[in-house]
């Protein structure tokens, strides 16, 4: 009987033994899986970059991959002065979901810009960005605080005029146009940025 007793434990030992390895073998083979898919990506994604830098290259091309949340108004400023000001592109707008490949490629082609225009370019933008920020920002905000027949606004919009004193603010916001929804400008102040004085103010009008 003992011996009868002692085999059946022996036998089930082996068995809880065999079932554990398994399952540890399982999750380190899942691991080792997951680990591998990534790395294979990451490795893909780089050599696309590298391959699509090299292209835009050789046709002279310079330009940047656009991410990140939506963007302030300096930020807006500074892709503003990057594309207006020194002809450079935007390849592509992503949003938060960037792979190391995008940043690869922006890292590749950010060395071929400071190479043109200096090694701190990209300080300089955001200097000029933050400088005009600093003149824009209060004549939202005293635009923003004033009462249009349209509320809903998403972005205001400030743009030179001829006399470096008056600027023009438009507030953007959704209207729906032929069954369509775009995103449009709904009023257009013409602003004296130095007294806040409103000389001119108008609503769009929308043909349906």
């Amino acid at each position: 009987m003992k011996s009868i007793i002692t085999l059946s434990t022996v036998f089930l030992l082996i068995i809880l033994s065999l079932f554990s390895c398994q399952k540890k073998n399982n999750i380190k083979y899942k691991e080792k899986t997951k680990y591998e898919i990534n790395l294979e990506l990451s490795h893909k994604d780089s050599i696309r970059a590298l391959a699509e830098f090299n292209e835009d290259k050789k046709e002279g091309k310079l330009q940047l991959i656009k991410y990140g949340p939506p963007p302030s108004l300096s930020d807006r400023y500074y892709w503003s002065i990057i594309q207006n000001d020194y002809n450079i592109g935007i390849k592509k707008s992503l949003g938060c979901a960037v792979n190391k490949g995008d940043l690869y490629y922006n890292d590749l082609m950010s060395r071929e810009i400071t190479k043109k225009y200096g090694f701190n370019f990209f300080e300089m933008v955001n200097i000029k960005a933050d400088s005009i920020t600093k003149i824009d920002q209060p004549l939202i905000d005293y635009v923003a605080k004033l009462k249009f027949k349209h509320q809903d606004v998403s972005m205001y919009n400030v743009y030179n005029t001829t006399d470096e004193r008056i600027k023009v603010v438009c507030g953007l916001g959704w209207v729906t146009i032929k069954k369509k929804d775009l995103n449009a400008n709904l009023f257009r102040i013409v602003i004296d940025r130095h007294t806040k004085k409103i000389i001119s103010s108008d609503l769009t009008t929308y043909i349906e």
